[in-house]
């Protein structure tokens, strides 16, 4: 019972950084556009870089729900793919 109350914890806690990190990334990408558009290279760059980061951050985060039977309960998502957004989170450095 326990350790069922852990993961329930554990996993709220997660999801709620989950969001969190996604809200950060959309963030930073609108702040990205908006630099894009002014013409502003370097601020272009910086929040693409930031929101590269914020999905880092992010998907270590799942890491925390990982218990028991729920293991590497993310090991392969393709729902979300914040690995394969990450990837092309970096590829937009250089429109």
């Amino acid at each position: 019972e326990k350790e069922r109350v852990q993961f329930f914890i554990d996993n709220i806690i997660t999801q709620i950084e989950i969001l969190a990190g996604l809200n950060r990334w959309a963030g930073s990408i609108a702040a990205a556009a908006r630099c894009r558009i002014a013409g502003d290279l370097t601020g272009f760059a910086g929040n693409v870089k930031k929101a590269a980061y914020e999905l880092e951050k992010t998907i270590s985060y799942r890491k925390k729900s990982d218990h028991g039977k729920w293991n590497g309960w993310y090991k392969g998502d393709k729902r979300m793919d914040l690995p394969l957004l990450h990837e092309k989170t970096q590829k937009i450095v250089n429109l």
